[in-house]
């Protein structure tokens, strides 16, 4: 599901540099618990995140991701330029 809307996404035109989360998160620190003080640090999390995900540095889907999911680098295209249309 989450290759679909990436695929979706690449479609509209967004990318990992669209990747974010609140600015709250970003920048204040916790409060308590294990992680007290400390600010998600999305910038070191996102390589690892695309990279088990299947997805290149920028988040895009990579050749590998699209043959596991069923795609031909055609039907990739296709999809995420709009030339396919959907039934």
């Amino acid at each position: 599901m989450v290759d679909n809307v990436t695929l979706d996404s690449e479609k509209a035109g967004i990318t990992g540099k669209d990747d974010t989360l609140p600015k709250r998160m970003l920048e204040e620190p916790l409060l308590k618990g294990k992680a007290e003080g400390q600010v998600v640090r999305l910038a070191e999390m996102l390589p690892d995140y695309y990279k088990l995900r299947g997805w290149d540095r920028n988040g895009i889907l990579t050749l590998g991701k699209i043959a596991q999911l069923g795609l031909s680098q055609m039907e990739y295209i296709e999809r995420r330029t709009g030339w396919l249309k959907e039934e």
